[in-house]
């Protein structure tokens, strides 16, 4: 077999550029959402996920802010009896953490508020994180509306803004904007059960994160409004090229994944570990 790539130097790079795209994590994305109590006094609260995982939730009250409890699958989280306490008709926010950004995640409707540890009722939402994605071929990313409700849904006080501070990226920071506001947005988009809409934020810094936030209603209740956020950033750069020099590397060399380490053990021993 021919040993492109300049041969077994080659073939070990490409093996390790390899094992470097395959062991390389998905970058995670934010959202942050307003919920409400229409029950009595809570003090617990079971969050449901659904479309996907997330690694961490956050509730925010007028008390403060308390982290939750997440599942080892990721589907769901709890908050102790007593560590939280929303009365009637309060709107906590809501944030968490996606463990993959490009998975439409979002609250469940069966998500329920407790009191002293028996069920008292669903927390009420509106509305559906946007989802941002990246064109890294045209260097643009894209925020999409959603009405996964079973009635219209108005989505008004859109606002994006591209290129913020990657330091900010975080559950406590992601939804304070440092970037650019996007311009020439809709004031309001009203969308049908199952329908969705796309709206773009241009060519975007990969340095950066993305941020777009919207006030979200029923349409037959304009006023009764539920605030969403959703952010990411722009996915590890040249993950398929790792993955093309990778494959090369490994399967056009023919060579096995334990010779990398008979190679390593030449290099401790003093020999030439790579030889044209």
């Amino acid at each position: 077999m021919s040993r492109s790539l300049g041969g077994r130097c080659a073939s070990l790079l490409g093996r390790v550029l390899l094992l470097s795209f395959l062991i390389s994590p998905a970058r995670a994305g934010f959202v942050s959402q307003t919920i409400r109590n229409d029950t009595t006094q809570a003090n617990d609260l079971t969050v449901q996920f659904v479309r996907g995982a997330v690694t961490s939730v956050v509730l925010s009250t007028d008390a403060g802010k308390v982290t939750g409890k997440v599942a080892t699958d990721g589907m769901s989280a709890t908050f102790a009896t007593g560590d939280i306490s929303v009365g009637p008709g309060k709107e906590p926010i809501l944030k968490f953490e996606k463990k993959d950004q490009t998975q439409q995640v979002e609250v469940a409707t069966s998500s329920m508020w407790s009191f002293q540890g028996v069920d008292i009722g669903s927390i009420t939402k509106v509305g559906s994180p946007m989802g941002i994605l990246f064109n890294t071929s045209t260097g643009q990313a894209t925020a999409t509306f959603f009405d996964n409700e079973t009635f219209a849904v108005t989505y008004s006080n859109i606002q994006m803004f591209r290129d913020n501070n990657i330091a900010n990226l975080n559950i406590d920071q992601f939804d304070v904007p440092t970037g650019t506001q996007v311009t020439g947005l809709p004031v309001s988009i009203t969308l049908q059960p199952g329908q969705s809409m796309t709206l773009s934020f241009g060519v975007v810094n990969p340095q950066g994160y993305e941020l777009a936030s919207a006030d979200a209603a029923a349409t037959g209740t304009p006023n009764d409004l539920f605030r969403i956020e959703s952010a990411a950033a722009v996915p590890e750069p040249a993950s398929l090229p790792l993955l093309v020099i990778g494959i090369l590397g490994v399967f056009g060399c023919g060579l096995g994944i334990d010779s990398m380490k008979d190679d390593l053990r030449a290099r401790g021993a003093g020999r030439p570990a790579c030889r044209g």
